[in-house]
């Protein structure tokens, strides 16, 4: 826990799945969690660390702005069929911030199930630009959230709250507000340069590893922040077939 909270946010969706069943494993959550280990036991001997700041890797194009990855899968836990989110928090090209949990509530759709995952993503953003500016890195101009669900997007940029979805309007509301104070701004980001993907399901051993690389700062982590239309590392359609048969 201390390692998937600290040092070691790639392992962070596996350890939270696995400490579902801390009261009543199996052997096959035993040998499942096995795995873990040796991952670790990888990544020790590969030399990898966390880099905090990785500007020493490619200059950032926005000094000391924060931007945030966000994500959910809908309905994947059974048999209560909550979702799982999670979200990155980047600064000078490396991660600093990152969640993987289960949602407190259900979704009735995978918009809401994104919009579950913005709005947690928002309240350590808040908090996180609190410090920063308190550090001496200020942050004057809004937070980008990436997300890589147009519904999600559309909701948080709406005015006018739909019926159907009164029952999210609390935290619609509240991403309403960040937004309109100008301390968020939500971003469109295709799938498969959605970093935060990695905290919502297993992936594929090639995905993980292409999206670590920006994760563990050794790889520029391309954000849109000044128009550009680049997200991060793409992954070839060889990739994403995998993906497709790993799920």
């Amino acid at each position: 826990m201390f390692l998937s909270s600290n040092t070691v946010p790639t392992i962070s969706h596996s350890v939270h799945a696995h400490a579902r069943y801390m009261t009543n494993a199996s052997h096959a959550h035993l040998d499942s969690a096995k795995t873990i280990l040796r991952y670790l036991k990888g990544f020790v001997d590969s030399g990898r660390k966390l880099r905090w700041c990785a500007a020493d890797v490619k200059p950032p194009t926005d000094p000391g702005r924060i931007f945030a990855y966000a994500d959910s899968s809908w309905a994947d836990v059974e048999p209560s069929r909550k979702s799982t989110y999670g979200y990155y928090l980047f600064v000078n090209n490396a991660a600093f911030a990152w969640k993987a949990a289960l949602a407190p509530i259900l979704a009735l759709s995978t918009a809401e199930a994104e919009l579950i995952a913005i709005c947690a993503c928002a309240t350590e953003v808040i908090y996180v630009r609190k410090l920063a500016n308190e550090l001496g890195f200020l942050q004057t101009k809004p937070t980008i959230v990436y997300t890589d669900n147009q519904g999600a997007k559309a909701l948080a940029e709406h005015t006018h709250f739909k019926g159907r979805s009164k029952h999210y309007q609390l935290r619609w509301t509240f991403i309403q507000d960040m937004v309109s104070q100008h301390i968020l701004v939500i971003h469109y980001c295709p799938r498969e340069h959605m970093i935060a993907d990695v905290q919502t399901a297993p992936r594929p051993f090639p995905v993980l590893d292409a999206f670590s690389k920006i994760i563990y700062g050794e790889v520029f982590a391309a954000v849109r922040l000044h128009g550009q239309q680049d997200y991060g590392p793409l992954r070839s359609k060889r990739t994403r077939s995998s993906e497709r048969g790993g799920m």
